[in-house]
Protein backbone atom coordinates (compact mmCIF):
# COMPACT_ATOMS: atom_id res chain seq x y z
CA UNK A 1 0.00 0.00 0.00
CA UNK A 2 1.17 3.31 -1.15
CA UNK A 3 1.76 6.30 1.95
CA UNK A 4 -1.52 7.85 2.65
CA UNK A 5 0.92 11.35 2.96
CA UNK A 6 1.33 10.66 -1.17
CA UNK A 7 -2.48 11.37 -1.80
CA UNK A 8 -2.14 14.60 -0.51
CA UNK A 9 1.15 15.75 -1.41
CA UNK A 10 0.99 14.70 -5.38
CA UNK A 11 -1.37 17.14 -6.44
CA UNK A 12 0.59 20.06 -4.25
CA UNK A 13 4.21 18.77 -5.76
CA UNK A 14 3.57 18.44 -9.59
CA UNK A 15 1.30 21.60 -9.50
CA UNK A 16 4.49 23.25 -7.49
CA UNK A 17 7.05 21.39 -10.03
CA UNK A 18 5.36 22.56 -12.63
CA UNK A 19 4.33 26.18 -12.04
CA UNK A 20 6.85 27.52 -14.20
CA UNK A 21 6.17 25.38 -17.45
CA UNK A 22 4.70 26.48 -20.17
CA UNK A 23 0.80 27.11 -19.91
CA UNK A 24 0.04 23.83 -22.61
CA UNK A 25 2.51 21.87 -21.39
CA UNK A 26 1.68 22.06 -17.22
CA UNK A 27 -2.16 22.13 -18.17
CA UNK A 28 -1.24 18.14 -19.21
CA UNK A 29 1.25 17.97 -16.76
CA UNK A 30 -1.69 18.40 -14.43
CA UNK A 31 -4.14 16.12 -15.95
CA UNK A 32 -1.75 13.35 -15.90
CA UNK A 33 -1.09 13.90 -12.31
CA UNK A 34 -4.87 13.50 -11.65
CA UNK A 35 -5.31 10.20 -13.65
CA UNK A 36 -2.49 9.25 -11.08
CA UNK A 37 -3.94 10.52 -8.27
CA UNK A 38 -7.41 8.93 -8.80
CA UNK A 39 -5.75 5.87 -9.77
CA UNK A 40 -4.14 5.74 -5.95
CA UNK A 41 -7.17 6.62 -4.50
CA UNK A 42 -8.74 3.80 -5.98
CA UNK A 43 -6.22 1.03 -5.24
CA UNK A 44 -6.30 2.36 -1.67
CA UNK A 45 -10.37 2.46 -1.10
CA UNK A 46 -9.69 -1.36 -2.24
CA UNK A 47 -6.72 -1.91 0.35
CA UNK A 48 -9.20 -0.72 2.79
CA UNK A 49 -11.90 -2.54 1.85
CA UNK A 50 -10.10 -5.49 2.26
CA UNK A 51 -7.91 -5.03 4.97
CA UNK A 52 -9.73 -2.45 7.21
CA UNK A 53 -8.87 0.81 8.72
CA UNK A 54 -5.51 2.04 7.82
CA UNK A 55 -3.34 4.43 10.57
CA UNK A 56 -0.17 5.88 9.53
CA UNK A 57 1.99 8.46 11.72
CA UNK A 58 4.11 11.24 9.44
CA UNK A 59 7.96 11.18 10.45
CA UNK A 60 7.86 7.72 12.34
CA UNK A 61 6.50 9.44 14.85
CA UNK A 62 4.75 7.26 17.62
CA UNK A 63 0.88 6.67 18.31
CA UNK A 64 -0.80 10.37 19.57
CA UNK A 65 2.09 12.43 19.03
CA UNK A 66 2.85 13.20 15.22
CA UNK A 67 0.35 14.03 12.64
CA UNK A 68 -1.79 10.94 11.54
CA UNK A 69 -3.66 9.98 8.18
CA UNK A 70 -6.66 7.61 8.71
CA UNK A 71 -8.18 5.76 5.73
CA UNK A 72 -11.11 4.33 7.12
CA UNK A 73 -14.64 3.32 5.01
CA UNK A 74 -15.44 7.01 5.55
CA UNK A 75 -12.46 8.67 5.04
CA UNK A 76 -11.11 7.22 1.46
CA UNK A 77 -14.93 7.46 -0.51
CA UNK A 78 -14.51 10.68 -0.35
CA UNK A 79 -10.99 11.12 -1.10
CA UNK A 80 -11.77 8.78 -4.58
CA UNK A 81 -14.49 11.42 -4.81
CA UNK A 82 -12.43 14.53 -4.79
CA UNK A 83 -10.00 13.14 -6.47
CA UNK A 84 -12.94 12.59 -9.40
CA UNK A 85 -14.23 15.51 -9.18
CA UNK A 86 -10.80 17.78 -9.54
CA UNK A 87 -10.26 15.70 -12.36
CA UNK A 88 -13.94 16.55 -13.89
CA UNK A 89 -14.10 20.11 -12.89
CA UNK A 90 -10.17 20.51 -14.60
CA UNK A 91 -11.33 19.00 -17.61
CA UNK A 92 -14.32 20.98 -18.23
CA UNK A 93 -12.68 24.36 -17.83
CA UNK A 94 -9.62 22.76 -20.05
CA UNK A 95 -10.38 25.60 -23.01
CA UNK A 96 -11.03 28.22 -20.30
CA UNK A 97 -8.67 31.76 -21.40
CA UNK A 98 -8.50 32.40 -17.25
CA UNK A 99 -6.52 28.94 -17.17
CA UNK A 100 -3.04 30.40 -16.70
CA UNK A 101 -0.46 28.88 -14.76
CA UNK A 102 -1.79 30.50 -11.21
CA UNK A 103 -5.33 29.80 -11.49
CA UNK A 104 -4.59 25.95 -12.12
CA UNK A 105 -2.19 25.90 -9.00
CA UNK A 106 -4.35 27.34 -6.54
CA UNK A 107 -7.29 24.38 -8.49
CA UNK A 108 -4.68 22.02 -7.74
CA UNK A 109 -3.68 23.01 -4.30
CA UNK A 110 -7.10 23.32 -2.98
CA UNK A 111 -7.24 19.37 -4.00
CA UNK A 112 -4.31 18.11 -2.10
CA UNK A 113 -5.89 20.87 0.68
CA UNK A 114 -8.96 18.64 0.59
CA UNK A 115 -7.93 15.28 0.41
CA UNK A 116 -5.61 15.95 3.65
CA UNK A 117 -8.89 17.16 5.33
CA UNK A 118 -10.36 13.22 4.83
CA UNK A 119 -7.54 11.73 5.69
CA UNK A 120 -6.58 13.97 8.78
CA UNK A 121 -6.38 12.43 11.87
CA UNK A 122 -5.77 15.04 14.64
CA UNK A 123 -7.71 17.88 15.55
CA UNK A 124 -5.06 20.38 14.84
CA UNK A 125 -3.78 19.13 11.63
CA UNK A 126 -7.69 19.96 10.44
CA UNK A 127 -7.47 23.10 11.60
CA UNK A 128 -4.29 23.96 9.88
CA UNK A 129 -5.34 22.77 6.75
CA UNK A 130 -9.04 24.35 7.06
CA UNK A 131 -6.98 27.97 6.83
CA UNK A 132 -5.24 27.05 4.23
CA UNK A 133 -8.25 25.81 2.19
CA UNK A 134 -9.92 29.30 3.16
CA UNK A 135 -6.99 31.03 1.81
CA UNK A 136 -6.90 29.55 -1.10
CA UNK A 137 -10.84 29.25 -1.91
CA UNK A 138 -10.68 33.17 -1.41
CA UNK A 139 -7.80 33.66 -3.88
CA UNK A 140 -9.83 31.39 -6.28
CA UNK A 141 -13.13 33.79 -5.29
CA UNK A 142 -11.26 36.78 -6.13
CA UNK A 143 -9.76 35.33 -9.18
CA UNK A 144 -11.14 38.24 -11.42
CA UNK A 145 -10.14 41.08 -9.15
CA UNK A 146 -13.45 43.01 -9.78
CA UNK A 147 -15.02 45.03 -7.27
CA UNK A 148 -17.74 42.47 -6.22
CA UNK A 149 -15.41 39.83 -5.93
CA UNK A 150 -12.68 41.49 -3.90
CA UNK A 151 -15.96 42.09 -1.53
CA UNK A 152 -16.89 38.63 -1.76
CA UNK A 153 -13.35 36.99 -1.14
CA UNK A 154 -12.68 39.36 1.79
CA UNK A 155 -16.08 38.54 3.70
CA UNK A 156 -15.74 34.87 2.76
CA UNK A 157 -12.32 35.08 4.60
CA UNK A 158 -13.21 37.62 7.41
CA UNK A 159 -16.35 34.86 8.53
CA UNK A 160 -14.15 32.12 8.41
CA UNK A 161 -11.52 33.72 10.02
CA UNK A 162 -14.04 34.78 12.84
CA UNK A 163 -15.25 30.77 12.94
CA UNK A 164 -12.17 29.13 13.40
CA UNK A 165 -11.11 31.67 16.13
CA UNK A 166 -13.51 29.82 18.08
CA UNK A 167 -12.05 26.43 16.51
CA UNK A 168 -8.57 27.26 18.07
CA UNK A 169 -10.18 27.92 20.74
CA UNK A 170 -11.69 24.70 21.48
CA UNK A 171 -8.75 22.99 20.37
CA UNK A 172 -6.33 24.38 23.00
CA UNK A 173 -9.38 23.91 25.66
CA UNK A 174 -9.63 20.14 24.54
CA UNK A 175 -5.46 19.61 24.79
CA UNK A 176 -5.49 21.04 27.87
CA UNK A 177 -8.46 18.68 28.94
CA UNK A 178 -7.54 15.89 27.45
CA UNK A 179 -3.60 15.86 27.04
CA UNK A 180 -4.50 14.77 23.24
CA UNK A 181 -5.14 15.72 19.98
CA UNK A 182 -5.08 13.12 17.81
CA UNK A 183 -9.10 12.05 17.35
CA UNK A 184 -8.67 8.01 18.09
CA UNK A 185 -7.35 8.67 21.21
CA UNK A 186 -9.48 11.58 22.34
CA UNK A 187 -12.45 9.35 21.87
CA UNK A 188 -10.68 6.62 24.34
CA UNK A 189 -10.71 9.88 26.93
CA UNK A 190 -13.75 11.20 26.60
CA UNK A 191 -15.15 8.03 27.67
CA UNK A 192 -12.96 8.15 30.70
CA UNK A 193 -14.07 11.63 31.93
CA UNK A 194 -16.09 12.21 35.25
CA UNK A 195 -17.80 15.20 34.62
CA UNK A 196 -18.54 15.03 30.92
CA UNK A 197 -19.75 19.64 31.38
CA UNK A 198 -16.27 20.14 31.29
CA UNK A 199 -16.09 19.25 27.35
CA UNK A 200 -19.22 21.56 26.79
CA UNK A 201 -17.17 24.78 26.07
CA UNK A 202 -14.68 23.37 23.63
CA UNK A 203 -17.19 21.11 22.35
CA UNK A 204 -19.88 23.66 21.33
CA UNK A 205 -16.76 26.20 20.56
CA UNK A 206 -15.11 23.23 17.68
CA UNK A 207 -18.84 22.09 16.56
CA UNK A 208 -19.99 25.82 15.99
CA UNK A 209 -16.85 26.51 13.94
CA UNK A 210 -17.26 23.39 11.54
CA UNK A 211 -21.06 24.01 11.11
CA UNK A 212 -20.27 27.37 9.86
CA UNK A 213 -18.11 25.43 7.36
CA UNK A 214 -21.15 23.40 6.64
CA UNK A 215 -23.45 25.93 5.94
CA UNK A 216 -25.81 24.84 8.44
CA UNK A 217 -28.64 26.96 9.63
CA UNK A 218 -27.86 29.77 10.52
CA UNK A 219 -24.50 29.83 9.17
CA UNK A 220 -25.26 29.51 5.85
CA UNK A 221 -25.24 33.60 5.48
CA UNK A 222 -21.72 33.44 3.82
CA UNK A 223 -22.57 30.98 1.37
CA UNK A 224 -24.19 33.02 -1.31
CA UNK A 225 -21.24 35.56 -1.55
CA UNK A 226 -18.95 32.95 -1.71
CA UNK A 227 -20.85 29.99 -4.06
CA UNK A 228 -22.76 33.05 -5.85
CA UNK A 229 -19.74 35.28 -6.20
CA UNK A 230 -20.89 37.15 -9.62
CA UNK A 231 -17.28 36.86 -11.06
CA UNK A 232 -16.05 33.66 -9.38
CA UNK A 233 -15.21 31.19 -12.52
CA UNK A 234 -18.38 28.27 -12.13
CA UNK A 235 -15.55 25.74 -11.35
CA UNK A 236 -14.67 27.19 -7.67
CA UNK A 237 -18.41 27.39 -7.10
CA UNK A 238 -18.78 23.62 -7.97
CA UNK A 239 -16.20 22.85 -5.96
CA UNK A 240 -17.23 24.76 -3.35
CA UNK A 241 -21.22 23.63 -3.14
CA UNK A 242 -20.18 19.79 -4.50
CA UNK A 243 -17.17 19.36 -1.75
CA UNK A 244 -16.32 21.98 0.57
CA UNK A 245 -19.27 22.04 2.18
CA UNK A 246 -19.27 18.22 2.98
CA UNK A 247 -15.43 18.88 4.52
CA UNK A 248 -18.02 20.70 7.59
CA UNK A 249 -20.41 17.50 7.65
CA UNK A 250 -17.66 15.00 8.11
CA UNK A 251 -16.03 16.42 10.51
CA UNK A 252 -18.92 16.83 12.47
CA UNK A 253 -19.63 13.49 11.83
CA UNK A 254 -16.24 12.57 13.29
CA UNK A 255 -16.21 15.16 16.31
CA UNK A 256 -20.08 13.62 17.21
CA UNK A 257 -18.37 10.03 17.44
CA UNK A 258 -15.48 11.47 19.59
CA UNK A 259 -17.65 13.38 21.96
CA UNK A 260 -20.50 10.22 21.77
CA UNK A 261 -19.83 9.21 25.48
CA UNK A 262 -20.06 13.14 26.77
CA UNK A 263 -22.41 14.07 24.86
CA UNK A 264 -25.56 12.48 22.65
CA UNK A 265 -26.38 15.16 20.54
CA UNK A 266 -28.11 13.33 17.25
CA UNK A 267 -31.40 14.43 18.29
CA UNK A 268 -30.68 18.24 18.58
CA UNK A 269 -28.69 18.14 14.75
CA UNK A 270 -31.66 16.16 13.72
CA UNK A 271 -34.24 18.92 13.69
CA UNK A 272 -31.83 21.35 13.00
CA UNK A 273 -30.93 19.62 9.74
CA UNK A 274 -34.74 19.49 9.06
CA UNK A 275 -34.99 24.03 9.46
CA UNK A 276 -31.76 23.74 7.20
CA UNK A 277 -33.31 22.18 5.00
CA UNK A 278 -36.68 23.94 4.54
CA UNK A 279 -35.51 27.10 4.90
CA UNK A 280 -32.86 26.29 2.42
CA UNK A 281 -35.17 25.45 -0.34
CA UNK A 282 -37.27 28.52 0.66
CA UNK A 283 -35.08 30.97 -0.20
CA UNK A 284 -34.02 28.90 -3.44
CA UNK A 285 -37.69 29.69 -4.19
CA UNK A 286 -37.28 33.10 -3.45
CA UNK A 287 -34.08 34.12 -6.03
CA UNK A 288 -33.90 34.49 -9.54
CA UNK A 289 -30.24 34.42 -9.50
CA UNK A 290 -29.50 30.56 -11.19
CA UNK A 291 -26.29 30.38 -9.06
CA UNK A 292 -27.91 31.52 -5.54
CA UNK A 293 -30.76 29.12 -6.65
CA UNK A 294 -28.09 26.86 -6.61
CA UNK A 295 -26.16 27.53 -3.73
CA UNK A 296 -29.62 27.50 -1.63
CA UNK A 297 -30.58 24.13 -3.04
CA UNK A 298 -27.16 22.96 -1.50
CA UNK A 299 -28.18 24.51 2.17
CA UNK A 300 -30.81 22.53 1.76
CA UNK A 301 -29.55 19.36 1.01
CA UNK A 302 -27.25 20.03 3.92
CA UNK A 303 -29.98 19.76 5.92
CA UNK A 304 -31.45 16.42 4.53
CA UNK A 305 -28.01 14.70 4.53
CA UNK A 306 -27.88 16.13 8.30
CA UNK A 307 -31.37 14.25 8.88
CA UNK A 308 -30.47 11.17 7.51
CA UNK A 309 -26.68 11.08 9.31
CA UNK A 310 -28.72 11.85 12.55
CA UNK A 311 -31.60 9.34 12.50
CA UNK A 312 -29.64 6.65 14.18
CA UNK A 313 -30.93 4.17 11.92
CA UNK A 314 -27.65 2.40 9.17
CA UNK A 315 -29.93 2.68 6.48
CA UNK A 316 -30.23 6.26 6.73
CA UNK A 317 -26.55 6.99 7.71
CA UNK A 318 -25.29 5.27 5.23
CA UNK A 319 -27.71 7.05 2.48
CA UNK A 320 -26.52 10.10 3.47
CA UNK A 321 -23.48 9.32 3.01
CA UNK A 322 -23.75 8.28 -0.27
CA UNK A 323 -26.13 11.49 -0.80
CA UNK A 324 -23.12 13.42 0.12
CA UNK A 325 -21.23 11.94 -3.07
CA UNK A 326 -24.22 11.70 -5.34
CA UNK A 327 -24.61 15.74 -4.28
CA UNK A 328 -21.02 16.18 -5.53
CA UNK A 329 -21.60 14.96 -8.65
CA UNK A 330 -24.78 16.41 -10.13
CA UNK A 331 -24.73 20.22 -8.04
CA UNK A 332 -20.85 20.07 -9.47
CA UNK A 333 -22.42 19.20 -12.85
CA UNK A 334 -25.64 21.89 -12.14
CA UNK A 335 -22.99 24.38 -11.39
CA UNK A 336 -20.53 24.23 -14.22
CA UNK A 337 -23.51 23.81 -16.89
CA UNK A 338 -24.96 26.85 -15.94
CA UNK A 339 -22.04 29.02 -15.45
CA UNK A 340 -21.88 28.47 -19.17
CA UNK A 341 -25.62 29.03 -19.77
CA UNK A 342 -25.63 32.17 -17.67
CA UNK A 343 -22.39 33.32 -19.23
CA UNK A 344 -23.47 32.78 -23.10
CA UNK A 345 -26.84 34.60 -22.11
CA UNK A 346 -25.82 37.50 -20.57
CA UNK A 347 -27.69 37.22 -17.67
CA UNK A 348 -27.96 35.22 -13.91
CA UNK A 349 -31.55 36.15 -14.05
CA UNK A 350 -34.12 33.22 -14.48
CA UNK A 351 -36.83 35.32 -15.71
CA UNK A 352 -34.70 36.64 -18.67
CA UNK A 353 -33.25 33.03 -19.61
CA UNK A 354 -35.26 30.86 -22.11
CA UNK A 355 -35.60 28.43 -24.70
CA UNK A 356 -32.19 27.01 -24.30
CA UNK A 357 -32.59 23.17 -25.13
CA UNK A 358 -32.60 23.96 -29.29
CA UNK A 359 -29.55 25.72 -28.49
CA UNK A 360 -27.81 23.71 -26.08
CA UNK A 361 -28.90 20.36 -26.12
CA UNK A 362 -25.99 18.49 -24.80
CA UNK A 363 -25.63 21.21 -22.05
CA UNK A 364 -30.42 21.00 -21.71
CA UNK A 365 -29.43 17.08 -21.52
CA UNK A 366 -27.12 17.11 -19.11
CA UNK A 367 -28.94 19.40 -16.92
CA UNK A 368 -31.80 17.26 -16.83
CA UNK A 369 -29.63 14.57 -15.43
CA UNK A 370 -28.22 16.53 -13.07
CA UNK A 371 -31.71 17.77 -12.01
CA UNK A 372 -33.18 14.54 -12.10
CA UNK A 373 -30.41 13.34 -9.78
CA UNK A 374 -31.15 15.85 -6.94
CA UNK A 375 -34.74 15.34 -7.22
CA UNK A 376 -34.42 11.94 -6.76
CA UNK A 377 -36.14 10.76 -10.69
CA UNK A 378 -36.12 6.90 -10.60
CA UNK A 379 -33.16 5.27 -11.78
CA UNK A 380 -30.94 8.05 -11.23
CA UNK A 381 -28.53 8.33 -8.27
CA UNK A 382 -30.13 10.57 -5.58
CA UNK A 383 -33.39 8.71 -6.00
CA UNK A 384 -31.48 5.71 -3.76
CA UNK A 385 -29.65 7.59 -1.31
CA UNK A 386 -33.10 9.05 -0.41
CA UNK A 387 -34.91 6.27 -0.31
CA UNK A 388 -32.41 4.92 2.09
CA UNK A 389 -32.48 8.01 4.13
CA UNK A 390 -36.30 7.67 4.09
CA UNK A 391 -36.40 4.18 4.93
CA UNK A 392 -34.30 5.30 8.10
CA UNK A 393 -37.28 7.24 9.09
CA UNK A 394 -39.84 5.07 8.61
CA UNK A 395 -42.23 4.01 11.11
CA UNK A 396 -40.89 7.04 12.95
CA UNK A 397 -42.89 10.54 13.74
CA UNK A 398 -41.26 12.50 11.65
CA UNK A 399 -41.20 9.99 8.71
CA UNK A 400 -43.71 12.91 6.42
CA UNK A 401 -40.89 15.52 6.95
CA UNK A 402 -38.96 14.01 4.27
CA UNK A 403 -42.06 14.14 1.85
CA UNK A 404 -41.93 17.98 2.29
CA UNK A 405 -37.97 18.18 1.97
CA UNK A 406 -38.17 16.66 -1.25
CA UNK A 407 -41.16 18.58 -2.24
CA UNK A 408 -39.63 21.99 -1.77
CA UNK A 409 -36.78 20.76 -3.57
CA UNK A 410 -38.57 19.56 -6.94
CA UNK A 411 -40.50 22.71 -6.49
CA UNK A 412 -36.94 24.40 -6.59
CA UNK A 413 -35.78 22.57 -9.96
CA UNK A 414 -39.14 23.22 -11.48
CA UNK A 415 -38.60 27.04 -11.39
CA UNK A 416 -34.64 26.19 -12.56
CA UNK A 417 -36.10 24.02 -15.67
CA UNK A 418 -38.08 27.21 -16.85
CA UNK A 419 -34.78 28.13 -18.62
CA UNK A 420 -35.09 25.25 -21.18
CA UNK A 421 -38.61 25.77 -21.96
CA UNK A 422 -39.69 27.95 -24.98
CA UNK A 423 -40.94 31.25 -23.30
CA UNK A 424 -44.68 31.32 -22.07
CA UNK A 425 -46.07 34.56 -20.89
CA UNK A 426 -47.58 33.54 -17.33
CA UNK A 427 -49.59 35.57 -15.13
CA UNK A 428 -47.27 35.24 -12.33
CA UNK A 429 -43.88 35.85 -14.87
CA UNK A 430 -45.74 38.81 -16.41
CA UNK A 431 -45.96 39.89 -12.80
CA UNK A 432 -42.75 39.97 -12.40
CA UNK A 433 -40.92 40.84 -15.22
CA UNK A 434 -41.43 43.12 -18.36
CA UNK A 435 -42.66 40.80 -20.83
CA UNK A 436 -40.28 42.79 -23.47
CA UNK A 437 -37.44 41.53 -20.84
CA UNK A 438 -38.26 38.26 -20.68
CA UNK A 439 -38.54 37.34 -24.21
CA UNK A 440 -35.52 39.13 -25.66
CA UNK A 441 -32.72 37.01 -23.61
CA UNK A 442 -32.47 34.19 -25.83
CA UNK A 443 -29.14 32.19 -25.49
CA UNK A 444 -26.65 32.49 -28.21
CA UNK A 445 -25.11 28.80 -29.42
CA UNK A 446 -22.41 27.79 -27.45
CA UNK A 447 -19.41 27.97 -29.98
CA UNK A 448 -18.64 23.84 -31.19
CA UNK A 449 -14.74 24.80 -29.44
CA UNK A 450 -15.99 23.68 -26.57
CA UNK A 451 -16.06 19.64 -27.00
CA UNK A 452 -14.43 19.41 -23.59
CA UNK A 453 -16.96 21.53 -21.84
CA UNK A 454 -20.01 19.45 -23.43
CA UNK A 455 -18.32 15.92 -22.74
CA UNK A 456 -17.51 16.18 -19.28
CA UNK A 457 -21.32 17.38 -18.81
CA UNK A 458 -22.20 14.69 -20.52
CA UNK A 459 -19.85 11.87 -18.46
CA UNK A 460 -21.06 13.35 -15.15
CA UNK A 461 -25.00 13.42 -16.49
CA UNK A 462 -24.27 9.66 -16.99
CA UNK A 463 -22.58 9.12 -13.63
CA UNK A 464 -25.93 10.81 -12.02
CA UNK A 465 -27.64 7.68 -13.90
CA UNK A 466 -24.95 5.17 -13.40
CA UNK A 467 -25.30 5.96 -9.85
CA UNK A 468 -28.80 4.95 -9.30
CA UNK A 469 -28.82 2.04 -11.67
CA UNK A 470 -25.93 0.33 -10.18
CA UNK A 471 -26.28 1.86 -7.00
CA UNK A 472 -25.77 -1.58 -5.20
CA UNK A 473 -22.69 -2.63 -6.43
CA UNK A 474 -21.40 0.89 -5.90
CA UNK A 475 -22.51 1.27 -2.43
CA UNK A 476 -21.00 -2.46 -1.54
CA UNK A 477 -17.83 -1.15 -3.25
CA UNK A 478 -17.00 2.15 -1.45
CA UNK A 479 -18.98 1.18 1.52
CA UNK A 480 -19.31 -2.31 2.14
CA UNK A 481 -23.11 -1.41 2.36
CA UNK A 482 -25.94 -4.05 0.97
CA UNK A 483 -28.44 -1.79 -0.14
CA UNK A 484 -31.96 -3.19 0.89
CA UNK A 485 -34.16 -2.53 -2.24
CA UNK A 486 -36.74 -4.66 -3.09
CA UNK A 487 -38.61 -5.61 -6.56
CA UNK A 488 -41.15 -2.99 -6.13
CA UNK A 489 -38.56 -0.23 -5.36
CA UNK A 490 -38.98 1.29 -8.82
CA UNK A 491 -42.53 0.74 -8.60
CA UNK A 492 -42.84 2.99 -5.92
CA UNK A 493 -40.25 5.59 -6.64
CA UNK A 494 -41.94 5.99 -9.84
CA UNK A 495 -45.32 6.59 -8.39
CA UNK A 496 -43.66 9.08 -5.44
CA UNK A 497 -42.16 11.15 -7.71
CA UNK A 498 -44.97 11.22 -9.97
CA UNK A 499 -47.06 12.39 -7.66
CA UNK A 500 -44.39 14.78 -5.87
CA UNK A 501 -43.64 16.63 -9.66
CA UNK A 502 -47.32 16.87 -9.87
CA UNK A 503 -48.32 18.96 -6.28
CA UNK A 504 -44.62 20.70 -6.82
CA UNK A 505 -45.91 22.21 -10.40
CA UNK A 506 -49.45 23.10 -9.08
CA UNK A 507 -48.02 24.52 -6.15
CA UNK A 508 -45.50 26.58 -7.87
CA UNK A 509 -47.36 28.10 -10.85
CA UNK A 510 -50.32 28.24 -8.32
CA UNK A 511 -49.18 29.87 -5.35
CA UNK A 512 -44.88 30.54 -4.89
CA UNK A 513 -45.04 31.70 -8.19
CA UNK A 514 -47.43 34.75 -7.29
CA UNK A 515 -45.90 35.69 -3.75
CA UNK A 516 -45.09 39.71 -4.34
CA UNK A 517 -44.13 39.11 -0.32
CA UNK A 518 -41.23 37.00 -1.22
CA UNK A 519 -39.16 39.77 -3.12
CA UNK A 520 -38.56 41.15 0.92
CA UNK A 521 -36.12 38.13 1.10
CA UNK A 522 -34.65 38.63 -2.43
CA UNK A 523 -33.27 41.34 -1.42
CA UNK A 524 -32.01 40.85 2.11
CA UNK A 525 -28.38 40.22 2.60
CA UNK A 526 -26.05 39.75 5.72
CA UNK A 527 -23.51 42.04 6.90
CA UNK A 528 -20.19 40.42 8.84
CA UNK A 529 -21.92 41.67 11.85
CA UNK A 530 -24.88 40.02 11.19
CA UNK A 531 -22.73 36.68 10.69
CA UNK A 532 -20.72 37.26 13.70
CA UNK A 533 -24.17 37.67 16.07
CA UNK A 534 -25.66 34.62 14.32
CA UNK A 535 -22.81 32.67 15.02
CA UNK A 536 -22.13 34.20 18.75
CA UNK A 537 -25.92 32.88 19.16
CA UNK A 538 -25.31 29.28 17.80
CA UNK A 539 -22.22 28.70 20.18
CA UNK A 540 -24.60 30.21 22.69
CA UNK A 541 -27.48 27.41 21.54
CA UNK A 542 -24.87 24.48 21.42
CA UNK A 543 -23.13 25.32 24.88
CA UNK A 544 -26.52 25.30 26.72
CA UNK A 545 -27.70 22.28 24.99
CA UNK A 546 -24.36 20.42 25.40
CA UNK A 547 -23.60 21.75 29.31
CA UNK A 548 -27.88 20.37 29.68
CA UNK A 549 -27.28 16.84 28.38
CA UNK A 550 -23.84 16.42 29.89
Amino acid sequence: MIPLYVLVLLPIFVATLGYFLPRSVYKHLLIAAQLVHTTLAVLTLAHVRDAGRVVQYLGDWGENIGIGLVADSLSMPLVLLTSAVFLLLFLFNYGKRYMNNTFQFLFIMLQGVTVGLFLAGDIFHVYVLIELSMLTIATLIMYKRDKQALYDGLLYVVINLFGMTFFLLGVGFLYKSLGTLDLTAMAARVAMIENPRSLALPFAAIVSAVCLKAAILPLFSWLPSAHGALSAPSAVSAVLSGLQVKVGLYFLVRLQSVFLPAFDTTIFFFFLGLVTAVVGFSIALVHRDVKLILAFSTVSQVGLILMGLNSGTDDAYWGSVFHIMNHAIFKALLFITAGAITHAAGTRDITRIRNIAPKAPIFALASLFGVLGITGGPFFNGSVSKYLIQAGLAGQPWEPLMYLVNLGTTMVFVKYLQMFLPQRATAGEAHEEPAEIATHHDLPRIPGRVFAMNSVALLMGALCLAGGVFAGPIMELLFGHTLPISGAFYLDKFLIFGGTLVVAVALYYGVVHRLEVLSAVREFRFTFNGVATLFTLFFAVVLTYTFLIG
